[in-house]
């Protein structure tokens, strides 16, 4: 970043996968790709950080029906926009024997890595008593 690297490549991919039990229950892939019209650089504007956080199992419904219900919803008509932060959320389930496994997919932009810190801190924050605390208490 420091010598303007940034988004600095004509084409970029990425796949990830999760499974459980060896079932494929989520698979997300990215393609920057640069084009005659536009680099990657322009494409993603001043977006840095790109994040996927894939939230999933029984014992986390509370919690992912939590956070659908805050990061989901939508802004108020003339509500002003952080532009530095982009954040979509999505139901997820998956059907195991004839119980459905909940959880969420979150899509995160941001600028930095300390407002990408602080939005994962405000998803992670209904789970740190399972993390045994806030993972990035004290480095940022």
């Amino acid at each position: 970043m420091a010598n303007g690297e940034i988004w600095d490549f004509t084409s970029f991919k990425s796949s990830n996968s999760v499974f459980i039990d060896n079932k494929l229950v989520f698979k997300d892939c990215l393609l920057l790709d640069a084009t005659k019209i536009v680099t990657t650089k322009e494409a993603l504007r001043q977006y840095n950080i790109l994040a996927t956080c894939v939230i999933i199992g029984t014992s986390t419904i509370e919690q992912c029906q939590h956070l659908l219900h805050v990061f989901g919803k939508r802004q108020a008509l003339g509500e002003k926009l952080d532009e530095n932060v982009l954040l979509a959320i999505s139901e997820l389930e998956y059907i195991l024997g004839n119980e459905k496994i909940p959880g969420v997919v979150i899509k995160l932009a941001t600028t930095n890595t300390l407002q990408a810190v602080e939005q994962v801190g405000k998803i992670l924050q209904h789970f740190y008593d399972r993390l045994g605390g806030n993972p990035f208490e004290g480095k940022y």
